[in-house]
């Protein structure tokens, strides 16, 4: 997967926002230079990569998600989202992942599983 997926909004929370979310399926997942956000002024949304057991039933065997890879549910005014990545055998994860909130008590989750093997490596410094 290469490119962007964009599903974040503007609404205020007055306006009844509902959580917007991404969700990349398949036995073998490689994101390359992929720019994922769902981010809110409300509470921000959910990015699954992956699958996970017992709700999806497509998982996925390996992941990867190289260093020029980003990943971001962040709020400006309330909860940051999820971002869950999930792999039956392999998590490789070298990318950027971001889920604050409008304070640090705030902040989302990020959680990275696998059935056998998790890499998570820090991207390079950007220049």
């Amino acid at each position: 997967i290469r490119g962007s997926i964009d599903v974040s909004d503007s609404m205020s929370p007055a306006q009844g926002n509902v959580r917007s979310q991404v969700t990349i399926l398949g036995n073998q997942i490689n994101l390359v230079g992929g720019n994922i956000q769902a981010n809110s002024v409300d509470t921000a949304g959910i990015i699954s990569i992956g699958g996970m057991p017992m709700v999806d039933r497509l998982n996925a065997a390996y992941v990867v998600i190289d260093r020029d890879s980003q990943l971001s549910a962040t709020s400006s005014a309330a909860q940051g989202g999820d971002i869950r990545v999930w792999a039956d055998d392999t998590v490789q994860f070298y990318g950027e992942a971001t889920v604050t909130g409008a304070s640090s008590d705030l902040d989302g989750t990020i959680s990275i599983d696998a059935g056998n093997v998790v890499d998570i490596r820090q991207p390079a410094a950007r220049r």
